[in-house]
């Protein structure tokens, strides 16, 4: 990221109480026997690994450790600096979830294709990643089953959205569309 250490820091405790907050208000805790905080103790059961939680970490990368992880289904990487994925991330042929929510740096068209390689992805998190606008590659995501984009600045969706039609949960509120484009009529799920 383009900023100091120490706001750095800032930055990244000021994520961590919103992240803290968000989870108190919807009840939701990570604690489990199958859920791991941290890649140091995923990797010491790597094939157990199903569920891991490294929200608010300060990572400026994907984590490549997890790729280690053979068996993970769902994966919570919000709040940090993620701003790509790698290729390898089609190694993780289990993953059905993957929160990317509050990097706000992605680069989503890159992001997106890297996704289209998860046959089992059913839900992405992209939830105030300051993203203006979807690429028509959406499409390519044909297994999704939940996307949200709250808290974005899009201002407009691809017709291409139109084909998710396995698609039951569309998440857009705080954005900046005027508009739906009629295709989105074709997710009769919704």
């Amino acid at each position: 990221p383009g900023f100091g250490q120490s706001e750095f820091k800032k930055k990244l405790s000021e994520r961590k109480e919103k992240f803290d907050q968000k989870m108190e208000e919807y009840h939701i805790e990570f604690e489990g026997p199958l859920t791991y905080t941290s890649i140091e103790s995923a990797l010491a059961d790597s094939t157990k690994v199903k569920v891991l939680a490294l929200s608010y970490q300060g990572f400026t990368e994907f984590p490549k450790e997890i790729l280690k992880l053979p068996n993970i289904e769902y994966l919570w990487l919000d709040g940090n600096f993620i701003e790509f994925l790698p290729d390898s991330i089609t190694e993780l042929k289990k993953l059905k979830y993957l929160d990317l929510s509050y990097n706000e740096g992605i680069y989503i068209r890159q992001i997106i294709n890297k996704l289209s390689g998860l046959r089992n992805l059913e839900t992405v998190g992209l939830v105030g990643c300051k993203i203006i606008k979807i690429p028509p590659e959406i499409a390519k995501l044909t297994t999704l089953r939940s996307l949200a984009l709250e808290e974005n600045d899009i201002y407009e969706l691809p017709k291409e959205i139109g084909n998710l039609v396995g698609l039951h949960d569309l998440y857009l509120s705080q954005n900046k569309l005027a508009t739906l484009p009629p295709e989105i009529g074709k997710l009769r799920n919704l």
